[in-house]
């Protein structure tokens, strides 16, 4: 998502600040401007899910999911950090934080597949897209995340892998645990309607809020006070509030100045560590699946992934397509999934290589074999296929053993 979608939310940042490694635990946090979501219907939050913490509905992953995550300009340092503190949340989840290969992890720009968590270091702030928004709204590569800086403040030059964790601070470290909660689909805990925190913030008179932010060093405007601590459901009309929880790793620690009662419930210290409602809530909303059950193969049309440009310069559909034959043959079933889909959108936006494709596919692996033949035949339009592309297929096809694969490939070859 380009800068000019990002819509700037902030907590007071240190007067004087010279670098961004200064700023206090009272982060950053730009979020996106626009949520194209729909309302959740009347009833969709069970009793189950209302004993969670405050999350979002439509943008939870789904149960079972492996998500890689890649890093921008990244080092074997900030690597080490990120892994280490994110991985707190896999104790909890169903959902699995995958960071790549020791020391360095993922690089974002590697042809490897299609990333699902993207860190940035360059952007300013500490912000993160929303669970799965970070591939249905972001761009196939650009960030969903972002920790300024971290990558220069723990570089291998002034910190080793070995001793990054001792080195951090703790509030570093509950920056990338609040912004790994947003990855999975965590909202902000000071906005949860049963914790209230909204009636108890000055909105007029003297020393109101608007006139606190407004002044330097933040300089909102009243949108950005209004997106940061107003009511949730302007701006994540899909949340699911629970009980309240102002120990949460996700909650803000409000300044006293804009409360009414400097001493009241939302004026906390900040957080540092996940609270027992934030490991709660992520089990409960990933709930461990079967092996077996992960095997199994998804409909193409229950992916949201964002649709690719159709005007893409040639180097860079390339890339794209390399991606996505990566990861039709990943072990998880929604990567495989949302790779059928972009290699389809990419064949009919592009033909040029598709001949190229199906020739591989007679000693390939039983997953090309079902990807590509998959994305021909089930994609959001027909690709066109030559007698030499049939005959490829046909021949496939009467060697397959799998049902499943060989009605695929029948149903590119008629006979």
């Amino acid at each position: 998502m380009s800068p000019k979608k990002l819509l700037l939310i902030a907590l007071p940042m240190m007067v004087g600040a010279a670098h961004a490694e200064d700023i206090d635990a009272t982060f950053t946090e730009n979020l996106p401007i626009q949520y194209l979501y729909t309302v959740m219907p009347p009833g969709s939050s069970s009793p189950e899910t209302a004993q969670s913490s405050t999350y979002a509905g439509d943008r939870r992953w789904e149960a079972g999911r492996v998500l890689r995550v890649c890093m921008f300009d990244g080092n074997k340092s900030v690597a080490r950090l990120i892994k280490d503190v994110a991985s707190e949340w896999n104790q909890y989840s169903g959902v699995k934080l995958n960071f790549g290969p020791s020391p360095s992890g993922f690089n974002c720009l590697d042809n490897g597949g299609f990333y699902e968590v993207k860190v940035h270091f360059g952007q300013q702030g500490f912000w993160s897209l929303v669970g799965k928004d970070s591939v249905n709204i972001a761009e196939p590569v650009a960030p969903s995340m972002n920790l300024q800086r971290f990558n220069l403040k723990y570089s291998e030059g002034k910190v080793s892998p070995d001793g990054v964790m001792a080195a951090a601070s703790a509030q570093d470290k509950a920056v990338i645990l609040h912004e790994f909660g947003h990855a999975l689909g965590l909202l902000h805990q000071h906005q949860n309607p049963n914790l209230n925190c909204q009636n108890e913030i000055k909105w007029t008179g003297p020393g109101n809020v608007y006139d606190y932010y407004g002044k330097p060093p933040n300089e909102w405007s009243e949108e950005e006070v209004k997106r940061n601590l107003g009511f949730i459901a302007l701006s994540d009309p899909d949340f699911v509030a629970g009980p309240k929880d102002s120990h949460s790793i996700m909650m803000y620690s409000l300044p006293p100045q804009i409360m009414k009662n400097p001493n009241g419930p939302c004026v906390v210290p900040s957080r540092l560590k996940l609270s027992e409602l934030d490991k709660q809530t992520v089990a409960k909303i990933y709930p461990a699946v079967s092996p077996a059950e992960l095997q199994k193969d998804v409909e193409l049309a229950s992916s949201n992934v964002r649709a690719l440009p159709a005007s893409l310069p040639v180097q860079n559909r390339a890339a794209l397509l390399e991606r996505a034959l990566a990861d039709i043959e990943s072990q998880d079933t929604f990567t495989r999934r949302d790779a059928r889909l972009r290699l389809s959108d990419l064949l009919q936006q592009d033909s040029s290589r598709k001949s190229e494709i199906i020739n591989v596919m007679p000693g390939a692996s039983y997953r090309y074999q079902l990807g590509v033949s998959t994305a021909l035949l089930k994609g959001k339009e027909e690709i066109p296929l030559s007698k030499e592309d049939r005959e490829v297929l046909w021949k496939v096809s009467k060697k397959a053993t799998d049902s499943t694969l060989k009605t695929t490939l029948d149903g590119l070859t008629p006979r």
